[in-house]
């Protein structure tokens, strides 16, 4: 009855070996039914998309999205600087480090310091490699 990727997981997880939506038309459910009947997971397929899709976590922005002042920032944060020496290293207010690193925490889909600094690290070439954009 209910086509949200949750509520299939839930079924599921409790030990449904498939599950129907109540749409289906007589031949989907007859082939669900021999499917369950050989011991066998069934899903239809776009049942079973949308639920492989409700695990994928969504892609983090690409790094040509931020400004100069976003990469410099989170350049630095991938190297382990504080937000004090941040703001000293590029002539800024401790309060604008914050501002930034709120708005690549949201941009880069990250929740919290660490999760960001390891994404910068992920995405950021070697210090040697990274040049700066003029905005």
């Amino acid at each position: 009855m209910h086509r949200d990727p949750a509520i299939v997981l839930q079924a599921l997880e409790a030990g449904a070996l498939g599950y129907v939506l109540k749409d289906t038309a007589t031949e989907g459910l007859l082939i669900a039914i021999q499917e369950v009947q050989r011991g066998n997971r069934y899903l239809s397929h776009g049942l079973a998309i949308d639920v492989a899709v409700s695990h994928v976590p969504p892609r983090s922005q690409s790094l040509a999205d931020l400004s100069s002042r976003e990469l410099d920032t989170l350049a630095l944060l991938a190297k382990g600087k504080t937000y004090s020496h941040i703001a000293r290293e590029l002539s800024v207010s401790y309060k604008t480090v914050v501002n930034i690193s709120w708005q690549l925490k949201k941009k880069l889909a990250v929740d919290n310091l660490s999760a960001l600094v390891q994404e910068a690290i992920e995405l950021l070439p070697p210090p040697d490699v990274l040049v700066r954009r003029s905005e």
